[in-house]
């Protein structure tokens, strides 16, 4: 999805992620399948809630699934660099999840690479599409279904953030 959000909302929240995140990893939680980025924490779910960014995506989720009562468990972004890599993971196990991604670097071209890549369920070795870099596009998606972050191209410094 595309123009979901207005420039000042994304200039607000890539604000944000640079002057009020910390940047870690942490690959304990996923029994093994890590998405190998780093990872930037930036919100308290409490707080996030109350934010009219939330507002937006949260209508979003019940016009796509057709369900209310969403609740945030993790908001967070990741990081990208040329160096990386990333590995082919799932979200989530066994629950009723969606991923709301928003591809959050500005001025990223198509020839940047990059994009997150969305796999067969089963067999890894079909690629079932990718979603491109573009600032402020969404993609959303059940949190099962298995993907990986595509790093930027080799000969970029710049990082490619996504939240």
């Amino acid at each position: 999805v595309d123009n979901l959000f207005s420039q000042e909302t994304l200039s607000q929240l890539l604000q944000h992620v640079y002057t009020s995140s910390q940047y870690y990893y942490d690959d304990s939680e996923d029994g093994g399948e890590t998405d190998n980025v780093q990872w930037i924490s930036g919100y308290r779910t409490v707080e996030f809630v109350k934010s009219n960014l939330w507002t937006l995506i949260a209508a979003t989720l019940n016009h796509v699934t057709g369900h209310n009562g969403w609740y945030p468990y993790d908001i967070s972004c990741n990081l990208n660099r040329a160096w990386d890599h990333t590995r082919i993971h799932k979200d989530c196990y066994g629950k009723e999840e969606f991923t709301f991604l928003i591809f959050l670097t500005p001025d990223y071209q198509p020839d940047h690479l990059g994009g997150t890549i969305f796999y067969q369920h089963e067999d890894l070795s079909e690629i079932v599409t990718l979603v491109q870099n573009r600032y402020g596009r969404v993609a959303l998606f059940h949190c099962q279904i298995k993907h990986a972050a595509r790093p930027p191209h080799a000969s970029l410094t710049l990082a490619r953030y996504h939240c």
